[in-house]
């Protein structure tokens, strides 16, 4: 009996001691790396995942409805899609990379995969995320998001952050030694940022933050800096002899700054710094992009940009502005100053050039290779458009301008010269023209647009066009295609608001082609025959025949009558030798017909 139990004791010690052991390696077996999230969806919603394994093997799908999905996990990107079966999502595999974004997650829990290296997660509504496990991460994106804080000192490998359009008010960063890439823009409750400890950041974006104060001084590795638009800087200490080549500090309440060791840069922001009065450039020879709008310049030197490409200075206190022998910048943009002098001398390149808004500046030695002029609102009482062969866009509305040749603007395709001086006005060579805003000239007649074929819009409005001179002007619009409603203006469009002839005018000649006009017109303002009159202060009649014209009320002293193109080519002389004089029909077209250089009449032969 004792040898019995003796035995019965033995074999249960054994298969205890057995049992313990095989419990103990179960405990100690690694647990399967997994994520879990919740989709603030309904269920039955669309959802797209892309995973990565940290190796090949395979993925599981846990629903928590009692089914799982298995599939293969690749170290490729492996794509899970379809529709949500809960709004509670665990997925196992040992995954390396997670992509989820767009998918209206409020929790994302990563702390059960070690092996995570690139986290993306962009419009979801997760606010708290706690990376302290992911040791492995070199990658985080995290945007469009309720994301209030983040803590990162844990994670000594992440060589890339992008926490761009949050909510963060907290961003914890302690050693990163590997961290070239920190983008935070748009994190409007971030109130500061420690970098000390980041000596390989390269690129830095913490536009529209309230961080307002940098201390740079230990990054020498920078490259690219953006900061401003948030609460006035306090402090910005940039690296000694920098390599930084981007530089932008808008809206940052700078007084003052100081660019001294930063002679590598190639593009320089630093706009709407109202109180700036000052910008040093010198030995600035690698400098191409300078903008610097909004601030409160009075003088600018740029001696030493000789590489300068594109240069905004608008809205400062300029008096004068030399881009003298700068035969690389293509856009220049300065309006709105206090200019009486600009030098383009050697400006070889220019492309683009708005000084609009300086009442001042009435002259200025504009280079050939403009392709858009924008001087509206100065003083220029002429422009050499002679010499101004390649532009396509002039805008000159505003100023003192007599007369205007557009003979040489082949290319042009939208032209204002409102509100000048201009009487007379030919369109004759311009045949790539899109928009014309002539309004408030002193214009009484000659305006055709027999050549332009695209026009769509016209401004004519306050000039002194009779009811017989726009009529004319409605005859020579080309007629609308089906094309035509879906430009950005939706039709063709004509503003012919010229009080005491619109209303007169015959304005059914355009809409029967497809314009929408301003002013309606019942035609009761000109009498035609087949010919149409301009010009009321002359004495002179011109009455159709079967083959050609009579002229007539001619002055007693008249010796000859000239009929000319309205681009001043003669086309016949006739010579007077009675009261009327009747002349061969020419053929269709618009002209002139005038008595000894004096008085006159635009006709149109149709």
């Amino acid at each position: 009996m004792e040898k019995n139990v003796k035995k019965t004791l033995l074999l249960l010690t054994i298969f205890l001691v057995g049992f313990l052991n095989v419990a103990w390696a179960q405990d100690n077996q690694p647990a399967e790396p997994f994520v879990k999230m919740h989709f603030a969806g309904a269920v039955n919603s669309k959802y797209a995942l892309l995973i990565m394994g940290a190796e090949e093997g395979e993925y599981t799908l846990d629903w928590g409805n009692g089914k799982t999905y298995k599939g293969k996990l690749h170290k490729t990107a492996t794509r899970i899609q379809g529709n949500t079966e809960g709004q509670d999502l665990t997925i196992y595999g040992n995954i390396a990379v997670l992509e989820c974004s767009n998918n209206q997650l409020t929790t994302l829990d990563v702390t059960k995969l070690p092996a995570l290296t690139h986290l993306i997660s962009r419009k979801n509504f997760v606010r708290a995320l706690d990376v302290s496990a992911n040791t492995e991460l070199k990658f985080i994106y995290v945007q469009d998001s309720p994301l209030e804080q983040l803590d990162l000192t844990r994670n000594s490998k992440v060589d890339s952050l992008i926490l761009t359009n949050n909510r963060l008010k907290e961003l914890t960063l302690a050693s990163h030694p590997t961290l070239e890439l920190l983008m935070c823009t748009s994190n409007a409750q971030l109130k500061k940022l420690n970098l000390k400890e980041c000596p390989k950041l390269k690129h830095l974006d913490a536009l529209q933050t309230l961080v307002d104060e940098y201390d740079l001084s230990g990054n020498g590795e920078l490259r690219y800096v953006a900061v401003g638009m948030g609460r006035p800087l306090r402090t910005l200490s940039l690296p000694q002899n920098n390599k930084i080549d981007t530089l932008m500090v808008p809206a940052a309440g700078l007084k003052k700054i100081d660019l001294s060791q930063t002679k590598q840069l190639k593009l320089l922001g630093i706009d709407n710094n109202y109180e700036l009065s000052q910008l040093d450039l010198t030995g600035m020879k690698q400098l191409r992009d300078l903008s610097c709008e909004g601030n409160s310049l009075t003088s600018l030197n740029l001696s030493d940009c000789r590489n300068l490409v594109t240069l905004v200075c608008n809205n400062n206190q300029l008096s004068d502005l030399d881009v003298s022998g700068l035969d690389k910048l293509e856009i220049l943009t300065c309006f709105s100053n206090d200019l009486s002098s600009l030098n383009l001398t050697g400006c070889t390149s220019l492309k683009s050039l708005d000084c609009s808004v300086n009442p001042k500046l009435s002259t200025a030695d504009l280079p050939r290779s403009l392709t858009s002029l924008n001087c509206s609102s100065c003083s220029f009482s002429q422009i050499e458009t002679t010499k101004l062969p390649l532009l396509t866009n002039l805008t000159c509305d505003g100023n003192q301008i007599g007369t205007l040749d557009l003979s040489a603007q082949t290319k042009l395709t939208a032209v204002n010269c409102s509100n000048n001086k201009i009487k007379q006005l030919d369109f004759s060579n311009c045949v790539n023209l899109l928009d014309v805003v002539i309004a408030g000239n002193p214009i009484n007649g000659g305006i055709s647009f027999a050549n332009c074929n695209n026009l769509r819009y016209v401004s004519v409005n306050n000039t002194k066009l009779d009811a017989c001179a726009l009529n004319d002007m409605y005859r020579s619009l080309r007629k609308k295609r089906p094309e035509d409603e879906h430009n950005d203006l939706h039709g063709i469009l004509l503003f012919n608001n010229v009080p005491g002839a619109a209303e007169v005018s015959r304005t059914q000649i355009a809409t029967d082609k497809g314009w929408l006009v301003s002013n309606v017109g019942d035609g009761t303002g000109c009498q035609e025959d087949g010919i149409a009159k301009v010009g009321s202060e002359s004495q002179l009649y011109i009455n159709a025949t079967d083959d050609g014209w009579v002229i007539g009320n001619l002055p007693a002293d008249a010796r000859e009558v000239l009929l000319t193109t309205l681009g001043g080519q003669v086309v016949a002389r006739y010579r007077v030798t009675a009261p009327s004089l009747r002349v061969k029909a020419p053929r269709k077209g618009v002209y002139i017909v005038s008595v000894d250089g004096g008085n006159s009449k635009v006709c149109i032969q149709k």
